[in-house]
């Protein structure tokens, strides 16, 4: 074994959080290298909330994320969301990316559910995030920023407290990678692919809360995952990707198998309700032919359709459906990860070189999150914590390469053990297994029974993924991230048993209403000797 990569600054994650962490780093003088195993969510980004309309201000910002997160979000790191909203535009206009404006030069927003305010500044066409990734990586390669894809990093190597370096593998080759590093920045977004139904790409598995876990760090909010209400049930070639709440505040309809509209007044509604309120028509049978909801923007303008929403409407032309000429069938689709790492505002951890920024980060939302703000916490915490990183990462220590080695090859013995044994399990198999156990018992509606269900066949899952056997490259990959997705499921189901209340994108049927007792308390899990422990703690 031998030490692949070297640098200061290791980058998990090749979203707009990472490369705009990585860009400032790297202007400070930092040897900075992103590894990513595929895209993550960022090109699907439709839009930032921004504060740019007459009357509108960071702290109205502020207040709409407080009472959009119901009393849990941190709120240190909720102000320093809000204030850094401010500064989203200028610096998208300094960046070159071209948002809709009028002839005056305001940017004209939409309004996403749960604002004050329309906020979700965009480009014309809503490519914002596509547009975005093409302007860092060009800055990026000015920068000579080294760019690894296809390999995934499933663990992170600590030598005295501190991160040192991490151990990933090829997912083609099945080729074990070590990289040896001063710091690493955790942008590996939130973990909707560990739902069957799901809007992310199938990278997005929960991985770097797995590792943060396993070094050591506390998790916040694991309870609250956030279902986006429409994901495409059908054509195939699209299921789970998404059409946005936006076209509804413009006069977009939705019906069920009858043709009623369950929902008309989208002015007060959030996502979390949205969400629960489509769940319900389906469960009790007035859903559609393939399991939805009818969504219907056919009465809308052409062009805001086709022109305004194309991110959305060209996928979905590609996949089999013409969404201005006939309705869609839609229900919610697992989306946006809303707690994730314990961190300080500054993006750093306890973990000495240890950072995180974007949907990893947990506390900022809460127990719901706004549209448009996802995108805008990727930007906002990917300027702060480059900041961090630029003044930071030259006083951290560096290990030996022969301390890496030796932690690499401690972290690499379960797959030697899968590669000699003989007709195991798939690891493969166990993930989809996994995946539809998370769909049925940890997803928009959940009950005690049903997560104490999860938590039995979960140890079956656990005991099954120690017999697997790895005999081909890519089923190397996928073991490690079982192992991962396994671990990031056990903290969900935990905190989901604890909070025994319904706040925000957790909903229990047995507990169907928010309890004063919960109110600010957020659930923290926490690795204790080899056990995972679950508490309660006031909200910072």
């Amino acid at each position: 074994m031998t030490i692949h990569h070297e640098t200061d600054v290791l980058v998990i994650g090749s979203g707009i959080a990472g490369m705009r962490g990585a860009l400032t780093a790297a202007r400070a003088g930092a040897r900075v290298c992103i590894v990513s195993l595929g895209t993550g969510g960022s090109p699907d980004i439709m839009g930032f909330s921004a504060p740019v309309l007459p009357g509108d201000s960071a702290d109205l910002v502020l207040a709409d994320i407080n009472a959009s997160g119901q009393g849990v979000n941190n709120p240190a790191l909720a102000r320093v969301f809000a204030q850094g909203t401010e500064e989203i535009v200028p610096d998208l206009d300094i960046m070159g990316v071209p948002l809709k404006k009028d002839v005056t030069g305001r940017c004209i927003p939409l309004q996403a559910l749960g604002t004050s305010y329309p906020r979700l500044v965009h480009h014309y066409r809503c490519m914002t995030g596509v547009e975005i990734l093409k302007k860092l990586r060009r800055q990026l390669s000015d920068q000579e920023v080294q760019s690894i894809r296809g390999v995934m990093i499933f663990d992170l190597l600590l030598d005295k407290g501190a991160v040192c370096g991490a151990l990933g593998i090829d997912v083609d080759s099945g080729e074990l990678q070590v990289f040896k590093c001063r710091a690493v920045l955790l942008t590996t977004g939130g973990s909707g692919r560990i739902h069957a139904f799901s809007t992310y790409p199938a990278d997005i598995t929960g991985d770097g809360m797995a590792m943060a876990y396993r070094a050591g760090l506390d998790l916040v909010d694991m309870e609250f995952l956030q279902f986006e209400p429409c994901g495409f049930v059908t054509p195939d070639a699209i299921r789970g990707s998404l059409v946005p709440t936006t076209l509804l505040k413009a006069g977009a309809e939705l019906r069920n198998a009858n043709q009623e509209q369950f929902v008309t007044d989208f002015s007060s509604i959030q996502k979390d309700e949205l969400s629960r309120r489509i769940h319900r028509e389906i469960q009790e049978g007035r859903g559609t032919p393939a399991g939805g909801v009818w969504y219907d923007v056919t009465m809308l303008p052409e062009s805001l359709v086709k022109e305004n929403h194309a991110i959305f409407y060209e996928p979905a032309l590609r996949g089999g459906i013409d969404i201005s000429k006939e309705p869609a069938q839609m229900a919610p689709s697992a989306h946006t990860f809303l707690g994730g790492v314990v961190a300080q505002p500054d993006c750093a951890t306890a973990v000495t070189g240890l950072f995180a920024a974007g949907e990893i980060l947990g506390g900022v939302h809460g127990a719901n999150r706004i549209g448009g703000d996802g995108g805008a916490s990727a930007l906002v915490f990917g300027k702060v914590v480059g900041s961090t990183l630029a003044s930071q990462y030259a006083d951290l220590p560096i290990a030996t390469e022969t301390r890496v080695l030796d932690l690499a090859r401690e972290g690499s013995d379960f797959l030697d053990a899968a590669r000699a044994r003989q007709n195991g399990e798939s690891p493969g198999l166990l993930r989809e297994a996994l995946r539809e156990l998370m769909q049925a018992q940890v997803g928009i509606i959940r009950t005690e029974s049903g997560l104490a269900q999860a938590a039995r066949k979960l140890e079956e899952l656990e005991a099954a993924a120690t017999q697997c056997s790895v005999s081909q490259a890519r089923e190397a990959g996928q073991l490690c991230s079982l192992w991962n997705m396994l671990l990031t499921a056990r903290m969900m189901i935990g905190s989901a048993s604890l909070r025994t209340e319904s706040r925000g994108a957790h909903f229990r049927e047995d507990f169907p209403d928010r309890a004063e007792d919960w109110q600010g308390v957020n659930v923290i899990v926490r690795k204790q000797d080899q056990d995972m422990q679950f508490a309660k703690r006031q909200s910072a």
